[in-house]
């Protein structure tokens, strides 16, 4: 039990297999490749936005700007596409959003870094600004291509 304990990620393991075993158990259908795939796919992107977080937390830092960063390229390939670009200019334009928007909270980190300030006050600056700005879809009308109502 102190084994359990002291080691999170086999904590964290041990649940979710305790939590699959309860869902095959309801549902025997649940345990199929197609189930085990389609969570798998599911998860791609959020193992990608893990990885890029890690690499902040390595350093001994956190990064609190991953999921508004990420909804920002959402909106700026949403934007594009209402707009008649194809889906790769679109796809690039959310890439290029989302890495102006990693460069400008990383040119504030190192400011703050060299001031000896604390670097994760100018990341909370920064979404604080963008939730201030109003919600995501106040601007949007509507996804035309999927006729999807915001």
């Amino acid at each position: 039990m102190k084994t359990l304990l002291k080691n999170r990620e086999l904590s964290a393991f041990l649940a979710i297999l305790a939590l699959f075993a309860v869902l095959v158990a309801l549902n025997p259908a649940y345990l199929s490749l197609q189930t085990l795939g389609m969570i798998f796919a599911s998860a791609q992107i959020l193992i990608l936005l893990a990885l890029g977080a890690a690499l902040v937390m390595l350093t001994r830092n956190i990064d609190v700007s991953v999921g508004s960063t990420v909804g920002l390229s959402a909106i700026a390939v949403g934007v594009a596409l209402n707009n008649g670009y194809s889906l790769p200019v679109s796809m690039l334009f959310a890439l290029s959003v989302g890495a102006l928007a990693g460069a400008f909270n990383g040119f504030l980190w190192w400011r703050c870094a060299s001031r000896r300030l604390s670097p994760p006050s100018a990341r909370w600056g920064c979404i604080a600004g963008r939730c201030c700005s109003g919600p995501v879809e106040s601007g949007l009308k509507g996804y035309r291509r999927a006729e999807i109502p915001l």
